[in-house]
């Protein structure tokens, strides 16, 4: 989808996603869905309604300190793989969960 560039809010992101699986379920309502997205939408409203409606999600997060300490083992690794030449791209997937005070 072509937009502006500004930042989506979560209500925004969350009603492309419900268009979308609306969509999708229309042709194929037993299909599994799992969406993908970049930071922009990583977003409460987005994942919520994707958790109520059986849609897995894959968003990136901006980062920040906490999230950073939170992945810095893995990313360890990966510096260390790559000085190494191991691979000429080296990946490494991960799972955290993290939500903040507010």
């Amino acid at each position: 989808m072509l937009r502006s560039s500004k930042t989506p809010s979560g209500r925004e992101v969350r009603g492309h996603i419900r268009r979308i699986v609306r969509h999708i379920r229309t042709h194929w309502p037993a299909t599994r869905l799992t969406i993908r997205g970049d930071s922009h939408c990583g977003r409460h409203e987005a994942m919520a309604w994707c958790e109520a409606n059986d849609v897995h999600y894959i968003f990136g997060l901006g980062g920040h300190d906490v999230l950073d300490r939170l992945v810095d083992t893995a990313a360890d690794d990966v510096r260390v793989r790559h000085a190494e030449g191991e691979a000429p791209v080296v990946r490494r997937y991960g799972e955290t969960r993290h939500g903040t005070k507010s």
